[in-house]
């Protein structure tokens, strides 16, 4: 069974600040006891790619994102015992009502700011939400991935791997 963080509360849309890493570790034991129930175990948390390179405009969300895949390794280590794996997804720039401000013009054209992101992505298009779902199958299947916890799938169109 593979429980995504979101469904849970652990990490909501928009964590920054104090409060984004405070609330995972609050919830984070209760979440164990419930699963240490179950035949098959996995956590899920979805991050954003801030881990790799602090993104420009928001470096508390990109602080928030880095602990909290700190507390995935810690978690996975943890709960390793308990037959739990903990894994992370970090989706790049995939539109969404959140940030499609951001990312458009009010004509629907590319902002200066995408245009900007594009240029960073090798693949120079944003992800679209069924590109995460191979990723997230692999994760919850106990037979595919018995073996995987304390990691990070980055989804992010090459986007962590581009430099100046």
């Amino acid at each position: 069974m593979l429980i995504r963080w979101a469904t849970v509360g652990l990490v909501a849309g928009g964590l920054a600040g104090q409060a984004g890493l405070q609330r995972p570790v609050q919830l984070a034991e209760p979440l164990v006891h419930r699963l240490g129930r179950l035949p098959q175990r996995g956590v899920v948390p979805k991050q954003l790619v801030a881990l790799h390179g602090a993104l420009s405009r928001v470096v508390a969300y990109s602080a928030a994102k880095s602990a909290v895949i700190n507390l995935t390794m810690f978690l996975a280590r943890e709960w390793a015992t308990r037959g739990v794996r903990v894994n992370a997804i970090s989706p790049g720039f995939f539109p969404a009502e959140q940030n499609r401000s951001l990312l458009y013009n009010p004509d629907g054209s590319y902002s200066q700011r995408a245009q900007e992101i594009l240029r960073h992505t090798p693949m120079s298009r944003f992800g679209k939400p069924e590109e995460l779902a191979g990723a997230v199958i692999w994760l919850a299947s106990s037979d595919a991935s018995s073996f995987v916890t304390g990691q990070n799938i980055i989804i992010d169109g090459g986007f962590s791997s581009s430099t100046i």
